[in-house]
């Protein structure tokens, strides 16, 4: 590619230094997608924003001057609160939730993590948002309290480490935030058969247990044919086919894939991408 085509702020991210990710120690051994990146950029998340013809035309942008209006703060500096390391986290559906859903984690690094604590105290009080504050390890977390959670799931945010922390569940953020943990996806084989080739100084590093994944979505839509057939017969009888027929028999055959792992770098002016699949059998 030619970087003389890029906008000023796109080449610093893109050229950014190249790092190794450091949460996988973090995260919850049950976890089956982890994603590691060092080049957040919020405003190209904006900017996407803007151009996604489905919303309403300046949705981006009149959102982030209503939260410069409510924390006081220019859309520069809302921006300046994040920096570009980021980490994503989810785990499979848990055996006695109700609902079949996955759990997620989002990690945010911060150099701001005061003036961010700040701002979500200002958002949760202009919006007079419900919340339970509550402790763990001397760490503070903050829960939705509008709803009743189901099991552990709950979204909940925190900040420890220099982030910000988002997830959908008490548990999994609670053992990631935690000083010592029994265990984490660095135990698990199947991550350091993938890791051992790929953890090298990369822009992003991806660990895909697909098996699991595939599961996980057979049994949501599942499930989702089980709340139709409650709502529509008709409906439910045309999706059942559509799950029997082409959903299930596409996900099992995807299925032979077991483990994926990818990372991204660049090389002079050439972005690579370099990946390891593991199969059912063993074979990569």
């Amino acid at each position: 590619f030619k970087p003389e085509l890029l906008d000023e702020h796109s080449r610093s991210i893109l050229f950014s230094e190249a790092g190794l990710p450091e949460s996988y120690k973090k995260v919850a051994p049950d976890t089956i997608i982890y994603h590691w990146s060092n080049q957040l950029s919020p405003e190209a998340i904006l900017g996407m924003i803007g151009q996604d013809q489905s919303l309403p035309e300046a949705t981006g942008t009149q959102f982030v001057d209503e939260l410069s209006k409510i924390t006081g703060l220019t859309v520069q500096q809302l921006f300046d609160l994040f920096e570009h390391d980021l980490t994503l986290a989810v785990s499979g559906i848990n055996e006695n939730q109700l609902v079949p859903m996955p759990r997620f984690l989002l990690s945010v690094k911060s150099g701001e993590v005061e003036k961010l604590k700040t701002v979500v105290d200002r958002l949760i009080e202009h919006y007079s948002i419900p919340v339970r504050r509550t402790s763990h390890d001397e760490t503070d977390i903050i829960s939705w309290g509008g709803i009743v959670g189901i099991g552990s799931i709950l979204p909940t945010l925190s900040f420890s480490d220099d982030s910000v922390i988002i997830s959908s569940n008490r548990d999994q953020l609670k053992n990631y935030v935690a000083p010592q943990r029994e265990k984490s996806l660095a135990d698990l084989e199947s991550f350091q058969d993938i890791s051992s080739g790929l953890l090298k100084p990369s822009h992003s590093f991806t660990y895909l247990d697909f098996a699991h994944t595939a599961e996980m979505l057979q049994e949501m839509v599942s499930w989702g044919g089980t709340m139709l057939a409650i709502k529509d017969k008709e409906l439910a009888r045309k999706s059942k086919v559509l799950i029997d027929d082409l959903i299930n028999p596409l996900l099992e055959g995807l299925s032979m894939y077991s483990i994926i792992g990818s990372r991204k770098y660049l090389e002079g002016n050439t972005i690579i991408l370099e990946s390891i699949t593991k199969l059912d059998n063993g074979n990569q």
